[in-house]
């Protein structure tokens, strides 16, 4: 069987490889694949001939290659020795913004502990080394941390290698995963940081691309130029066609920043881009790499046709009356000047429709003849509060619902010289003016003795409906303890409320023609008090539209149509006190006249309505009750209720809304903590500081916490510790009837320095100790100093000002017997604060700095040491504020030799490159000066040291300063008038200045207020006096 199923297998076989020959043809093995299959041929007729030698060669081999894999088993498994890995932090880019640019270290940081404990701290001076190599030190930081300070600032784009020793520099035993690492420098880059199409406000004009370029490094001046140019878009020139016009380049005073600056621009007809670009291969100034891509700052310069107005439409904003004035707003694309559009726009009130007509007016419907049967609306033009503004408002009158028809004419011209090219038409629907219907101010009591009457304001509504709620009886504490909100507008079910009142509704009409005019009126509430069953004089009243009367007593969401009020009418007024130990005191006085109400009855109501304590008042008007906090559940205190005859009134207990706001007093000290008996003391020293053998005289001031304790005889105990917290003194006293203490502790010559503590304790029983109070005084020892320094910042005495370049700080310091103190260390300080000019030659002037200092700065100078003679000089490097005017004060320190002693100096002056000043004085009071009054001012123009001079080229200038009510934004997005200042110049006249000053004369016959400025040639203001004229 198994021959045939083998027979059977080679035809399939065959059959196959006939198949496959024929589709694929017939294949030939390689003459090296023959010449394998012959050696194993051979190798096997070889086997099967000597059977004993072949398997003894095979058993060989399988040992042999099992003593190999054990082998390389054995081998791999052996223990490794332990190394410790590390990181390299590169250093970050040299921060150039400091006075002295701050060069980062190159740090290695380890994985675990590595240095020699012997060498933290210390200098590195073998086995780690960088190439290529860098002057520094190395050192370690501590025991993980090697840290290298380069001698001076790191190469730009520098590579480095950094090797690692394996002797002499790690502790005995610590092996590293690798001893060898690279880093490099931080590179050159440039970066566009800004740019802008700059306009300048007062020259219109003037339009040019500004771009900022910001670079790591201190850029190469030279490099950068070669690279900058403007490229004008298609339709754009120069404004000065017949200049160079090439851009202005300028750097920031650490070559940080370059500012490329354009031409002044022409105004194209349509927009039209505008480029400057910085070519690649600028370099920094200390070399390194160059920058590798352009960098392109791209700006539209807008078309003179450019102008549009937009989003015109109609806002109500109150006037100083609270009415509200429909005011016509829109939008320009860019600022207009308020003289520009003011009487330029026009309006019309379309007629109105036929009935029949619905259809709403289009602006096809808008021709000439329409307009002519309209009527023209008087537009009055609102100020800005900036004399630029992109938005214009004007005050018109319409009637509600009816179609104005605006028109901005074209060719008005915006800041820039743009222009409008065609007029702007907007059709508007008048809206409804706001109605408005509320109560008069916002209290909640009303004086029984008084007219009782609430008043309220309404505003375009035909009528007012008044629903009168009046609290039935014994239903006071369910509107107290469920209600929210406040005391005068509270918050409360409807469905509840509804079964604890009766209502009385009222109407109450009211005629005005002028949907705008605000009508006041009032709510009689006499017809509703009487104390017939208990009913008191307690509302809540409601007020909405007598067209749309409201249905519900609260609401949550508030109306400006709709109001609601809680009122009380009373003569009787509630201040209730709750004490520290818990008891509450009740004053009843009369709001009528304010005196004490006697024999009134007060009782405090719990959440079931019931008393849960009562009294009568007494002839202070006063009533006092014990601790209530006990009192739970249904007998929880809610209110204070009082009583007198038929006038009731009443005040809930512990809701926020009735405390005492007392945000505006200083409510600062100890808090009592319930017992009023509690002893406490101040302890004070007549110094707090005395030198060892000094006595120190201490007063000590006890008191109880309600000031009634009798102090007489208590045991007290005086303890003072020393800085090391051991006993000096502990002293048993006895008190005397007032309190107040005194003690004397005397102090040994040799007694430790530092800070020593007094602390007042009471003697309890079993010999129990209670700190009252404790003073801390120190004793310090004074040496005398042995050196005398001085700090000059001028050669000579500076009677006014010097300039920054003429500042020479000077350190002199000289032993006690006057020969130098050489070599000593010199540490200084330098302070520039804003300051104001006032020379005392000169008490009556009043001087100004136009460039006083805007900031005060405060900086360290670099450490320094005396030479030879005593002498160093401070580099104070005062040209970065050479535009400034300031105080400068330096204070410098001079170390003795032996340590940390020192002696200090100061000095100030006041620095300027102004140079001269002008003062200006009055020999009257120009705060209030009568009209017509003759009233003269006098300048003075003085040079640094304060001798006066004569200048040229000064003119004097009257600036009115004018109140006028502008729309201005609130942050909720509506408008409001306020009143804000608008400054109008008057014609500037020349005003000649000799060296006795000039005298001048004030124009006082306008009232107003005004402000008189002095310039030089340049326009520059010197300095001014304001005066007003009644």
């Amino acid at each position: 069987m198994f021959d045939s199923f083998k027979a059977i297998s080679r035809r399939i076989v065959g059959a196959l490889l006939t198949v496959v020959g024929a589709v694929f043809g017939q294949w030939h093995p390689p003459v090296w694949l023959r010449a394998v299959g012959r050696g194993l041929a051979n190798l096997g007729s070889k086997a099967r001939a000597y059977p004993r030698q072949t398997g003894a060669g095979v058993v060989g081999l399988a040992l042999l290659a099992a003593a190999g894999f054990y082998g390389w088993h054995w081998y791999s498994n052996l223990p490794q020795p332990h190394t410790a890995s590390y990181s390299l932090h590169k250093p970050n880019l040299t921060d150039y913004t400091q006075p002295t640019p701050v060069v980062d270290n190159l740090q290695v940081r380890f994985g675990e502990s590595v240095a020699p404990l012997a060498a933290i701290g210390k200098p590195v001076t073998e086995g780690i080394t960088l190439k290529p190599a860098v002057a520094g030190t190395w050192r370690w930081a501590d025991d993980r941390s090697l840290l290298f300070v380069p001698d001076k600032d790191w190469p730009i784009d520098a590579h480095y290698t950094l090797d690692l020793a394996k002797k002499n520099l790690l502790a005995d035993g610590v092996l590293l995963d690798q001893y060898s690492t690279q880093f490099s420098t931080q590179p050159f880059r440039a970066t566009l940081a800004q740019n802008e199409l700059y306009q300048d406000p007062s020259n219109p004009t003037l339009k040019q691309l500004v771009a900022t370029f910001r670079f790591s490094h201190p850029v190469d001046e030279d490099s950068l130029r070669k690279r900058v140019t403007v490229t004008l878009g298609k339709g754009l020139a120069y404004r000065d066609a017949q200049l160079p016009n090439r851009p202005e380049i300028t750097f920031d005073e650490k070559k940080l920043n370059a500012y490329v600056r354009s031409a002044a621009l022409a105004t194209p007809l349509e927009s039209t881009p505008v480029n400057a670009k910085l070519d690649e291969g600028i370099k920094a100034r200390d070399g390194g790499n160059a920058s590798t891509a352009p960098l392109v700052a791209e700006v539209t310069v807008p078309g003179r046709y450019r102008l549009t107005f937009t989003g015109a439409e109609v806002s109500f904003v109150d006037n100083q009356r609270g009415e509200p004035e429909p005011v016509l707003m829109f939008s320009s694309s860019s600022a207009v000047a308020d003289e520009t559009i003011a009487g330029k726009v026009q309006a019309w009130l379309l007629p109105e429709k036929a009935q029949d007509d619905t259809r709403p007016y289009s602006s096809n419907d808008i021709d000439d003849a329409l307009l002519a049967r309209s009527t023209k609306v008087n537009l009055t033009h609102v100020p800005s509060v900036e004399p630029l503004n992109t938005l214009h408002a004007f005050k018109f009158k319409a009637p509600a619902g009816r179609a104005v028809y605006v028109r901005v004419p074209a060719n008005l011209e915006a800041i820039g010289g743009y222009l409008a090219k065609n007029p702007t038409a907007s059709l508007i629907s008048m809206p409804a003016y706001p109605r408005t219907l509320q109560f008069l101010s916002d209290g909640a009591l009303l004086s029984l003795n008084g007219e009782k009457r609430l008043g309220f304001m309404a505003r375009g509504v035909p009528g007012a409906h008044v629903e009168i709620a009046r609290l039935l009886p014994n239903q006071l504490q369910h509107l107290v303890d469920q209600s929210s909100g406040s005391f005068a507008r509270p918050n409360f079910g409807n469905e509840y409320f509804d079964r604890m009142v009766e209502r009385q509704a009222l109407d109450i009409p009211l005629s005005s023609n002028d949907p705008a005019k605000t009508v006041y009126d009032n709510v009689d509430l006499s017809h509703y008090l009487t104390a017939n069953g208990g009913r008191r004089g307690i509302f809540v009243l409601k007020l909405s539209p007598q067209d749309d009367p409201a249905t519900r007593t609260f609401e949550y969401d508030r109306s400006s149509t709709s109001d609601l009020r809680f009122i009380v009418v009373t003569d009787l007024g509630i201040i209730a006190k709750r004490s520290s130990d818990g008891s509450h005191d009740v004053y009843v006085q009369s709001i009528g006249n304010g005196t004490p109400v006697s024999d009134a009855q007060v009782d405090i109501i719990g959440r079931n309505g019931l008393p849960v304590s009562g009294g009568r008042t007494d002839a202070e008007g006063h009533a006092h009750f014990a601790k209530l906090d006990e009192l739970r559940r249904e007998k929880t205190p809610l209110m204070y209720v009082v009583t007198r005859g038929n006038d009731q009134s009443f005040l809930p207990i512990a809701r926020q809304s009735q405390q005492l706001d007392l945000s505006r007093f200083d409510v600062g000290g100890l808090e009592e903590d319930g017992a009023i008996d509690r002893l406490s003391a101040y302890l004070f020293t007549d110094r707090g500081l005395y030198r060892p053998g000094e006595t120190a005289h201490l007063g000590m001031i006890v008191r109880s916490g309600n000031w009634k304790g009798l102090l007489q005889g208590l045991p007290v105990e005086l303890q003072i510790t020393e800085p090391r917290g051991l006993e000096v003194i502990r002293q048993p006293l006895k008190l005397s009837a007032s309190g107040f203490e005194t003690f004397d502790f005397p102090s040994s010559e040799v007694a430790p320095a530092g800070e020593y503590t007094a602390t007042l304790q009471l003697i309890g029983q079993k010999q129990t100790r209670t700190d009252l109070g404790s003073v801390s005084f120190k004793v310090r020892d004074f040496e005398p100093d042995r050196m005398k320094v001085s700090l000059s910042l001028h050669d000579t005495p500076v009677q006014g000002w010097i300039p920054p370049d003429q500042v020479v700080a000077k350190v002199t310091a000289m032993h006690l017997f006057g020969a130098p103190a050489a070599g000593r260390r010199v540490t200084a300080k330098m302070s520039l604060s804003p300051t104001l000019a006032a020379f005392d030659r000169y008490p009556d002037y009043r001087f100004r700095l136009n460039d006083s200092l805007e900031d005060a700065t405060t900086e360290d100078l670099a450490e320094t040491t005396v030479d030879d003679n005593g002498q160093a000089v401070l580099d104070l490097n005062l040209q970065r504020f050479a535009n400034s005017t300031y105080r400068l004060q330096v204070m410098t320190q001079v170390f003795e030799a032996e340590g940390g002693r020192n002696v200090a100096a100061q000095s100030a002056l006041l620095v300027s490159s102004a140079p001269y000043l002008v003062g200006v004085k009055s020999q009257d009071s120009l705060s209030y000066v009568a009209k017509d009054a003759p009233r003269q001012v006098q300048w003075l123009a003085v040079a640094p040291d304060l001798t006066p001079l004569a200048v040229d080229g000064l003119t004097s200038e009257v600036v009115e300063h004018r109140y006028v009510s502008v729309l201005v934004k609130q942050s909720n997005g509506t408008y409001k008038y306020e009143s804000r200042i608008k400054n109008i110049s008057q014609p500037a006249s020349p005003l000649v200045m000799t060296k006795e000053g000039a005298k001048q004369t004030l124009n006082t016959s306008a009232p107003g207020d005004f402000t008189l400025q002095l310039k030089d040639a340049n326009g520059n203001l010197l300095n001014q006096i304001d005066y007003s004229v009644a």
